[in-house]
């Protein structure tokens, strides 16, 4: 639902469901989990819908934290992480900063061997 209210252009709408998930997601099955992750993650992508680049980075950074824990450093959801946190980066204008992130992204992602 919330995801149908982000592609409608509705951000409040979806961040309000997005939060609501989050708070489940942490109850049910602990701040340190995967889904958990992918909340911050969808909270960030619609902060970035938003065009609200002081709030996306910090739900980015707080996925990419707990993907690093529960995944390690070389999983490609880790990547996935990096690569939204330099979105944000390049959306601000801070192109150093965001090329450090598309690389981590880029390296994690060529270490991976090829998916059958």
């Amino acid at each position: 639902m919330a995801n149908i209210y982000q592609n409608q252009g509705h951000y409040d709408q979806a961040l309000e469901i997005y939060k609501s998930v989050l708070e489940t997601k942490i109850r049910v099955c602990g701040h340190e989990h995967p889904l958990v992750a992918d909340s911050f993650n969808n909270i960030g992508l619609v902060y970035e819908k938003k065009s609200d680049l002081e709030n996306a980075p910090v739900q980015h950074q707080k996925a990419l934290e707990i993907r690093t824990r529960v995944f390690g450093s070389d999983h490609l959801s880790v990547a996935a992480s990096y690569n939204n946190i330099g979105e944000v980066y390049r959306k601000q204008g801070k192109y150093e900063e965001a090329l450090k992130y598309y690389q981590k992204d880029l390296d994690i992602t060529v270490r991976r061997p090829p998916q059958p």
